[in-house]
Parts: C-alpha cells; sequence; structure tokens
C-alpha cells in the first residue's frame, strides 16, 4: 500500500471522529443550555445533526469509493460481506441523524432534550 494514501486514509477516519466527537460536544453544550437559552440549544442541536450527517454521508461516499476500487481490481463475490461492514456504520450514523432530528423537534416544542445514550451520542 502506498504511504501517502494510507496516511490521507488514516487522516480522513480521523476527521471522520472528529466529526462525531463534535457532534457529541456540541449536544451536551445543547443540553446545559436548554433552560436558560432555549434557541441557542436548539441552534446548537440542529448543529449536531448536521455534523453527524456529514459523518453519515462520508461514510456513504467511502463505501461507493471502496466499491468502484474493488471492482477494479478483484472479484464481487466477496465485496458484500466488506459493504456490510459499512451499511452498519451508515445504519449506526442514520439512527444519530434521526434521533438528533426528533431532538430537536421535541426541544421545539419545548419538551427535554433527550440523554446522549438515547440520542447514540454517548461513548461506548
Amino acid at each position: 500500500m502506498n504511504p501517502k494514501k494510507s496516511c490521507r486514509s488514516a487522516l480522513k477516519a480521523g476527521t471522520r471522529r472528529l466529526g462525531l466527537f463534535e457532534a457529541l460536544h456540541t449536544y451536551e453544550q445543547a443540553m446545559e443550555n436548554t433552560s436558560s437559552q432555549p434557541e441557542k440549544a436548539l441552534s446548537m442541536v440542529k448543529n449536531a445533526h448536521e455534523l453527524a450527517r456529514k459523518v453519515r454521508d462520508e461514510y456513504i461516499r467511502l463505501k461507493q469509493q471502496y466499491q468502484v476500487l474493488w471492482y477494479k481490481e478483484n472479484k464481487p463475490y466477496a465485496l458484500d460481506r466488506i459493504l456490510s461492514m459499512y451499511d452498519a456504520s451508515i445504519y449506526r450514523y442514520d439512527k444519530i441523524v434521526n434521533n438528533l432530528s426528533v431532538a430537536a423537534e421535541t426541544l421545539n416544542q419545548k419538551g427535554p432534550l433527550p440523554p446522549l445514550g438515547e440520542v447514540g451520542l454517548g461513548l461506548h
């Protein structure tokens, strides 16, 4: 493997993780501001939603890119096992994105924000 590509790949993976941690941090701040500054909290939840959506979209793009590269070098018979790992990640991030949408709507209707774990941002 090309060391430059490997380094770029690692940096991109780190960037995706940072996006998710930034979403987590933003959501935590929203939880702290819910009662004192509800409009600011709502804006923060929407920002966390956008950050999580970008991470999910990047996984979708990577899956498509991986599939194209796989077909250039390999037979299709083993591809589905690898793509299923991408699908699992995309599914996880879809749930987070959807949960953040519900959290924003709940907050917009003056309801409480769900805890990090319920949204899918809790650390495992």
